[in-house]
């Protein structure tokens, strides 16, 4: 997968057929392409807390981001039309999420999340019963 690198050190995820359809024209000037082994480097500086639920559910972890205010920030990202079509289908149809997935991650950089609140999201998104 393609994985680009913005000038401010975010991470950015284009699918082949975005990138043939001229979505990399949307990424941030400077952007560069990285290999897997540099985007994995990079998403290992953002591990998790011992304390963190490995993995939660998408509806654990929309609630979560609702109950802090952080749900319409996530919806605005996805719904931006340089967001690429794959985080969304990641964000929006996966049947679990997990805390090491370097897709979620990036769109945890995105919205400005630190480490910290990351493994809070996890940690009370595991809370939630359904």
């Amino acid at each position: 997968m393609p994985y680009f690198q913005a000038p401010n050190g975010l991470i950015h995820f284009l699918s082949d057929l975005d990138i043939a359809n001229g979505f990399s024209l949307l990424l941030p000037v400077g952007s560069s392409l990285i290999n897997d082994e540099q985007a994995q480097k990079i998403a290992s500086r953002l591990q998790p807390a011992e304390h963190a639920p490995a993995v939660v559910s998408p509806v654990q972890a929309f609630i979560a981001l609702d109950e802090n205010g952080h749900l319409s920030k996530l919806m605005d990202y996805l719904n931006a039309p340089t967001t690429s079509h794959l985080i969304r289908a990641v964000v929006t149809g996966a049947t679990e999420w997990r805390r090491d997935s370097l897709m979620l991650m990036s769109v945890a950089i995105a919205l400005g999340f630190t480490v910290d609140q990351v493994d809070d999201l996890f940690v009370r998104a595991s809370k939630i019963a359904l």
